[in-house]
């Protein structure tokens, strides 16, 4: 008898005590068989964007170094993570290793409050140009401020802005292209994203 249920199965994460639990039953296993079964509960799929605010990370990272050697690098490489630019300029300096900030190589941030909106808008109507070269051109500014040390006219412009001091600089290394989520104002209101630009170096 065929059943009409169609609802998706749900994944369970398991706790750290089932997990070794787990391990320890697959590790008595044959090593082929062993092998196979952990593999693939390793594998896992993730979304090609990322909220940073729904970030978790996958369970293949918590098994062993080994494991996160082998999975971490593809998970970051691959994965535009998506924040505001104030989480942007927190994220970057304390809540990343200088691995992270290497392994991560897609950044989208987000420019779609209606203060944003009204500011492209204006933007827009005093240039003549469409939404797109706008933001365009303000990422450009923005990677030009933060790759470059605060020192200098561009240096106090970024202190008056931020509120930060010339002894709180701070550089790190970065190896990532960067964009910024738009609503395109000249166009039919739709949310879009920018090109992207590289940064080689974040400046605080």
């Amino acid at each position: 008898m065929e059943s009409n249920d169609t609802r998706q199965a749900q994944a369970k994460m398991l706790t750290e005590k089932q997990f070794a639990s787990l391990q320890s039953r697959i590790a008595a296993l044959p090593n082929e068989l062993s092998d196979m079964i952990l593999e693939k509960l390793l594998e896992f799929d993730h979304p090609a964007k990322l909220r940073l605010s729904d970030f978790v990370q996958p369970l293949a990272f918590k098994l062993n170094h080994e494991a996160r050697s082998r999975y971490a690098p593809q998970f970051f490489a691959t994965t535009k993570f998506i924040m505001s630019g104030r989480e942007l300029r927190m994220w970057i300096p304390d809540r990343l290793t200088d691995w992270h900030r290497k392994a991560i190589k897609h950044v989208g941030v987000l420019a779609v409050s209606e203060g944003f909106t009204t500011q492209f808008k204006k933007a827009t109507e005093a240039s003549g140009l469409t939404a797109g070269e706008v933001v365009t051109r303000r990422l450009k500014l923005f990677a030009k401020c933060h790759s470059a040390p605060k020192t200098g006219a561009i240096g106090k412009r970024v202190w008056a802005r931020e509120g930060t001091r010339p002894d709180d600089n701070r550089e790190f290394e970065v190896d990532m292209k960067c964009c910024i989520g738009y609503i395109d104002v000249t166009g039919n209101e739709d949310f879009k994203w920018s090109e992207e630009v590289e940064m080689t170096k974040f400046c605080f």
